[in-house]
């Protein structure tokens, strides 16, 4: 059956087979929807897209929200898997077939992992060379990781200065774990390996040490 407007236009057709349309806006709460849907209230709002599933082992089952155009598609998903009385609930978002750019575990900690469906600690961001930018809105410069460099560099690409405690009287601490610092080497045979000249304006003190 259809229901039309007062003008005798169509604006709602629902078919046996399933497939139903709304020609129009629709306002939940809101008397003059501005978009296709709006949700309008005066206290908690929500839309609810409600699985009733037990969480099947593989493949998860998924509730969510595909946002497509003609060149990509969005897709916002609960993923509810892993069967028995414990299955596991995943917040990711992806583009289409990829993986997930952005997941939260469902877990005490509610872990975040970017490019990381499966995210170990806090946060995590999965690479295969660098990872991350952290860059200032001031002059550009920008500071890059990867799983094991920490890189600066000014905001045309070339090298920056790298700070470490440049606005705090707290010591710096490194290979305190046991290991070697190496300073124009990446094989340093001491605790301090220098390859290269040491210049300093102040004393250089010897504890324990031969000359």
């Amino acid at each position: 059956f259809a229901v039309a407007d007062i003008s005798g236009v169509p604006i709602m057709t629902v078919n046996s087979n399933g497939i139903s349309y709304f020609d129009g806006k629709v306002g939940i709460g809101a008397t003059t929807p501005a978009d296709f849907l709006e949700i309008e209230g005066d206290a908690d709002v929500y839309a609810r897209i409600h699985y009733t599933g037990t969480g099947a082992a593989s493949p998860a089952d998924v509730c969510g929200i595909k946002l497509e155009h003609g060149r990509a598609t969005w897709n916002i998903r609960n993923t509810y898997g892993g069967g028995g009385s414990t299955p596991v609930g995943t917040f990711s978002i992806n583009r289409g077939t990829q993986a997930n750019a952005l997941t939260i575990l469902n877990n005490t900690n509610s872990f975040v992992g970017i490019s990381e469906d499966n995210p170990e600690d806090i946060f995590q961001v999965s690479s295969a060379s660098w990872a991350q930018r952290i860059k200032s809105t001031v002059d550009g410069s920008y500071l890059r990781l990867s799983p094991n460099q920490i890189a600066a560099f000014s905001s045309g690409g070339g090298g920056g200065a790298l700070y470490f405690n440049a606005s705090s009287a707290g010591n710096i601490l490194m290979a305190t774990g046991g290991g070697n610092v190496g300073i124009g080497t990446t094989g340093p045979g001491a605790k301090l390996d220098v390859n290269g000249s040491i210049r300093t304006n102040g004393s250089l003190q010897l504890t324990n040490a031969g000359v």
